[in-house]
């Protein structure tokens, strides 16, 4: 989230947390990074009893929450650990959904554009409640399902005159560039869009804040650095 506040962006940086998330880490949100926090309360996951269910998503339905901050126009959701290389404010005039498909047919949510909207929000809650059909058990499974064209929509490109857009598109790959990218070549050189946003997505064990994953993938030694500068 720093590595996005150094540009300047003008926008609020709102955080989604749970109720249970410690005081005094919110007040470091608010106070240190100058987020405004939304205290929610937690998505229970039906998919949980799924064979193919990963503990570790278990909350993740609370990205869902973002379309119920209908005091905002859009809303650029973000993964935590998205490290951004320039300004991206031009996200701000994509349509009502828009997204990155970083595997040539799933869209990626790890970043992604929206239109806050109390109908969809809650139509979202009673498909969750009903039991909708999700791949993972997790929000990329349902979020998928619940925009199940997208890959048939349009390609983003910003409008010059600053004007926002109506309906659902493609975000090129630039927004969220999958980091084993990088090894192809050792440096980036995405054709598609600007070159703004990392993405760590994979293997947990090869996240970028584990130190044994630097030797094999040495991109996360950026992402550390980055930790470096904003925390000490």
């Amino acid at each position: 989230m720093r590595s996005l506040a150094k540009f300047g962006v003008d926008a609020d940086l709102v955080v989604i947390a749970s109720r249970d998330v410690p005081a005094r880490w919110v007040r470091a949100l608010e106070q240190e990074d100058g987020a405004k926090v939304v205290s929610v309360d937690n998505v229970n996951n039906p998919y949980r009893n799924q064979s193919n269910f990963d503990k570790r998503f278990k909350l993740t339905l609370n990205k869902l929450y973002a379309w119920s901050l209908v005091d905002y126009d859009r809303v650029v959701m973000l993964d935590s650990d998205n490290l951004f290389l320039q300004k991206t404010d031009e996200l701000f005039q994509c349509g009502q959904f828009c997204a990155v498909f970083i595997n040539p047919c799933i869209f990626h949510t790890g970043l992604f554009v929206l239109q806050p909207s109390k109908r969809v929000f809650d139509d979202m809650i009673h498909e969750v409640r009903v039991g909708r059909e999700n791949q993972d058990g997790a929000d990329q499974g349902f979020i998928g399902s619940y925009f199940p064209d997208l890959l048939n929509q349009p390609m983003f490109y910003p409008p010059s005159n600053g004007s926002t857009l109506d309906g659902n598109y493609r975000l090129p790959l630039g927004y969220q560039m999958d980091a084993s990218y990088y090894y192809l070549r050792l440096r980036w050189s995405i054709p598609c869009g600007p070159n703004s946003v990392i993405t760590f997505p994979g293997a947990p064990w090869l996240k970028p804040w584990y130190w044994w994953s630097w030797p094999v993938l040495p991109l996360g030694l950026q992402w550390h650095q980055q930790r470096r500068r904003t925390l000490g």
